[in-house]
């Protein structure tokens, strides 16, 4: 049954494609984006981008983890990129402190 309606519905996509519906409305495919998505899916399934990526998740989350918890900073207490910039950076110079104090 559901092989039926996915096979209707995949007939509709690709024999509608630029048909103009009742809404003036069209369906567009990009096959550029689907295949920046496949490279993309091929590069993160390889032995290396599962590697970058484990390792990334680790890295990454550990330093907001301990900022967010440990430091208390939940939320910027300015308006505006330059001025976030500008907070971010003093909190990661604070963090970089912390962790030079106990080597």
């Amino acid at each position: 049954m559901w092989d039926a309606v996915e096979a209707r519905f995949m007939d509709w996509i690709w024999h509608g494609l630029g048909r103009v519906f009742s809404d003036n409305r069209k369906i567009r495919i990009s096959f550029r984006l689907l295949e920046y998505r496949r490279q993309a899916r091929a590069k993160l399934s390889s032995e290396e981008g599962q590697r970058l990526r484990a390792a990334r998740s680790v890295e990454v989350e550990t330093v907001f983890g301990q900022v967010k918890h440990n430091m208390g900073f939940r939320r910027f207490h300015l308006r505006g990129r330059e001025k976030v910039k500008n907070e971010w950076g003093l909190v990661s110079i604070a963090d970089n402190m912390k962790k030079l104090a106990a080597c």
